[in-house]
């Protein structure tokens, strides 16, 4: 009986985990394209621009890939943006000792963090600790971060812009404000 209750308990935090999931949860997802105004707008940037920018994304805790970030990732790729870097929450001190090796390296290197539900406060927090290293934050953008997250408020002293994207939770309603 112990491991009957043990499964029963299993499936239950499954189904609350994904209850509670604060990102966009679908099966069977078309892959990601890039709407037609913001391919050309990328092709108008020199390949030569585009490889100077390093994009950093962060997931919470997501080891399915239910945020779609590797999906993402090769969206981004697809549009000429081949310096992407993703992790989970746990890569983010790696993060910061990679962009301060890169900031060192290529003075003319911009970057971009983008975090994903639980990866959006962990985003944040990289932006503010390599505040210390004067590396400049072109874009920070939290992407359905969970209800009670703070990330849509914060703007650290580096970050020169911010955006918040929030698209329709399986379950739960997203209640983080924009």
């Amino acid at each position: 009986m112990p491991g009957q209750r043990r499964g029963q308990f299993a499936m239950l935090l499954l189904a609350a985990g994904l209850a509670a999931n604060g990102g966009c949860f679908c099966l069977g997802q078309k892959p990601i394209t890039v709407a037609p105004e913001c391919a050309a707008a990328c092709e108008d940037v020199p390949c030569a621009c585009r490889g100077k920018v390093y994009v950093f994304l962060l997931s919470g805790f997501d080891p399915f890939d239910l945020d779609g970030v590797r999906e993402f990732r090769d969206a981004l790729i697809r549009s000429g943006f081949t310096k992407v870097y993703d992790g989970q929450w746990y890569h983010d001190s790696y993060f910061a000792r990679e962009m301060h090796r890169l900031a060192l390296e290529e003075p003319d290197a911009r970057f971009v963090l983008v975090g994903f539900s639980l990866g959006a406060d962990y985003a944040v927090s990289l932006a503010e600790s390599v505040v210390n290293y004067n590396i400049p934050i072109e874009m920070l953008a939290s992407v359905d971060p969970y209800w009670w997250s703070t990330a849509p408020t914060k703007m650290p002293a580096n970050v020169q812009q911010a955006m918040h994207v929030h698209g329709q939770a399986l379950l739960v309603a997203n209640r983080a404000s924009p």
